[in-house]
């Protein structure tokens, strides 16, 4: 029997226009009247996604930044962050400003960028609305994520962000438009693991939804992973089940198959 239930919010809590159905909305808060713990897990920032975390009334910690922030909506406060390194993300920002991707920079605080509004469209109608805009990425503290504009596409650019991963950096596509830098421990598997702990949760408990690369740890560490129709081929192939895609409800279809009904 499962104990917690698991979304990312982007392509599969939300459907393509970022909007959740009603369908989707009233299985989930079936499934928390159930007693089912209920955590988004994003690679937005939390204060994006404040309106969910009210329409859905969570009071759980939740997972933000792709892992990188654990934060409580109850009582407004961060509980676990893991920044990328001072030096590190120096380094980094450096050698972006030299390529022609239009960036974010995510903190403890809020997120950045020193490009213009139009530059971000893709990001802002996510619902990433919310970018203060700077004139130097060099003196943000606390960075959590760096996030490119960079689409699927432009397979010899994406290698030459890949390559810059280390030991002390890694690169993630969060989606098809988007590619993003993490401290290597940042990921949604150890963040969901971390508030299960708390709740005394084992992972077998665990049902986790998601479609993308970024959600493919959690997919896996799970007891049970589920991808969207819509999902990512290496998202699919980690996944246990398949269900519709974010268009046609497949968070509802999940629910209900492996939780609702039992």
């Amino acid at each position: 029997m499962f104990k917690m239930a698991v979304f990312d919010i982007d392509g599969t809590l939300l459907n393509s226009k970022s909007e959740i159905s009603q369908e989707n909305l009233e299985a989930v808060k079936k499934a928390k009247k159930l007693g089912i713990k209920i955590v988004l897990a994003t690679g937005k920032h939390h204060l994006s996604a404040q309106p969910l975390y009210q329409l859905l009334e969570l009071t759980e910690p939740q997972v933000s930044c792709n892992g990188a922030i654990i934060y409580c909506p109850e009582n407004k406060k961060i509980i676990k962050t893991n920044p990328i390194d001072k030096e590190t993300y120096l380094e980094i920002v450096d050698r972006l400003t030299e390529l022609p991707f239009p960036s974010v920079v995510y903190t403890t605080e809020g997120f950045y960028s020193t490009y213009s509004p139009e530059d971000l469209t893709k990001i802002i109608r996510v619902g990433e609305n919310k970018i203060e805009y700077i004139s130097d990425y060099r003196p943000l503290e606390d960075v959590v994520k760096i996030l490119l504009v960079l689409p699927y596409h432009m397979k010899r650019e994406e290698k030459l962000i890949r390559d810059m991963a280390n030991e002390k950096i890694s690169v993630v596509r969060t989606s098809e438009e988007f590619l993003e830098f993490v401290a290597p421990a940042s990921n949604k598997a150890v963040a969901v693991k971390y508030i299960a702990d708390m709740y005394n949760i084992i992972p077998d408990e665990i049902i986790a939804f998601g479609d993308s690369e970024n959600d493919v740890e959690m997919l896996k560490m799970a007891g049970l992973g589920v991808c969207m129709g819509n999902g990512s081929k290496i998202a699919k192939k980690h996944a246990d089940v398949i269900v519709s895609d974010n268009d046609q409800d497949g968070v509802k279809e999940g629910l209900y198959r492996f939780v609702i009904n039992q």
